[in-house]
């Protein structure tokens, strides 16, 4: 199967998953709880999307399916939970950076024992392997949401 086919199958699979979800209130609970607000100040992918520097919404539901929604441009990421042994002071989201790219890499609520991860993606373990240089982390302080 080509790359493209892949895409399609991939972008087909999370709508049939979403299409459900409106439904669940344990689905709404969840998204709630994992919800932040960011204003990026430089552009970042995931996989094989894009997002341009700008203010981003990004909730992970209960699947470990974070949405990414932005002013221009949104889209989907798998993630995984993490139990840290203690509450994040802060919430925030942090950026892997490799050369000139930043990659989505972890998001951090103030109070909570665990943290949301997003999986690196086949261009992000591409370029970290390409860079002779570590990785260095970036993080961002999430804004408050409206109530």
């Amino acid at each position: 199967m080509s790359t493209l086919q892949i895409s399609k199958v991939r972008t087909v699979l999370l709508a049939i998953i979403f299409a459900g979800a409106p439904f669940s209130a344990a689905s709404h609970a969840q998204d709630l709880e994992g919800k932040v607000q960011v204003k990026v100040p430089f552009a970042f992918e995931d996989g094989a999307q894009h997002f341009s520097p700008g203010l981003y919404t990004i909730s992970v539901d209960y699947r470990n399916i974070a949405t990414i929604r932005g002013e221009s441009n949104s889209g989907f990421a798998t993630t995984g939970f993490d139990e840290d042994s203690q509450p994040s002071e802060t919430t925030k989201v942090v950026f892997h950076k490799c050369g000139d790219q930043y990659f989505l890499e972890e998001i951090w609520i103030a109070g909570d024992t665990t943290h949301t991860y997003f999986l690196p993606s086949k261009s992000e373990r591409l370029e970290m392997s390409a860079n002779r240089t570590a990785p260095t982390s970036v993080m961002v302080a999430a804004l408050e949401l409206p109530r």
